[in-house]
């Protein structure tokens, strides 16, 4: 983990209750801003400390990605681009208590989401002894 992803785990572990590990690969090369407790920026792919039930709220946490000019030609876009995200983490299941959920739309559907062939996407982990949703990031062109 780099030194930039070891200050998102840390500072988001600032919040109470029980933590959910959570790895974001994508969008490659953005950098997240996250509407935590303590505010975090940091470059994908990085691995934070989530506080857990967010997925039984309607809020969830906001998360902006923001894309330079190479980033986004990636995925498509021939500019800057910001991504708005909502990252909801379900309650920890004997699985997800030992485990990093790696959460992240694929490069397909991004490319979908930035052309405007779909107005938003969604990605998710699921408990497949459970049938519950661990962690789910749903993500726009605009402000939620």
């Amino acid at each position: 983990m780099n030194a930039v992803a070891m200050l998102a785990a840390l500072s988001l572990a600032a919040c109470v209750g029980e933590l959910q590990s959570v790895r974001m690969d994508a969008p490659v090369g953005a950098v997240a801003h996250i509407a935590a407790a303590t505010p975090v920026t940091v470059a994908t792919p990085f691995i934070g400390q989530f506080e857990t039930g967010t997925l039984d709220t309607s809020g969830g946490l906001r998360v902006e990605f923001t894309l330079d000019a190479m980033a986004a030609a990636r995925i498509g876009a021939s500019q800057p681009i910001t991504i708005y995200g909502r990252l909801w983490v379900g309650k920890q299941t004997e699985l997800s208590a030992t485990q990093t959920l790696r959460l992240g739309p694929s490069e397909a559907s991004l490319r979908s989401l930035v052309r405007g062939e779909v107005s938003e996407i969604t990605a998710f982990v699921s408990d497949p002894n459970e049938a519950v949703r661990l962690a789910q990031i749903t993500m726009r062109m605009q402000p939620f």
